[in-house]
């Protein structure tokens, strides 16, 4: 609980710097590089946590996958982990 003369935290984790914003972008572009080349068939339906250029989790559940990382924070950047879904062909609505 906060005090008047004690700020209330408005992250938990620091503002990301650019460094951390170019990395994310470098990990969707090889999601999507790769994903075009049908690399992650093995994980259709799920949402995949990316880090670099490697999965480094997945889930069918956003939110489940979402509180995992949370509990691995002080071993991961989280400030450069990108999720993504990786979707199925059924996903598609072409009708």
């Amino acid at each position: 609980m906060s005090t008047p003369d004690q700020p209330v935290p408005t992250s938990e984790y620091p503002e990301p710097t650019q460094e951390d914003r170019d990395a994310r972008f470098a990990s969707v572009v090889w999601f999507r590089d790769q994903r075009a080349t049908g690399a992650f068939e093995q994980y259709q339906g799920m949402f995949v946590a990316i880090l670099g250029e490697q999965i480094i989790d997945a889930d069918r559940d956003a939110e489940v996958l979402g509180h995992r990382l949370e509990a691995r924070s002080d071993a991961l950047p989280l400030n450069r982990v990108v999720l993504q879904y990786v979707h199925r062909p059924e996903d598609w609505n072409w009708k």
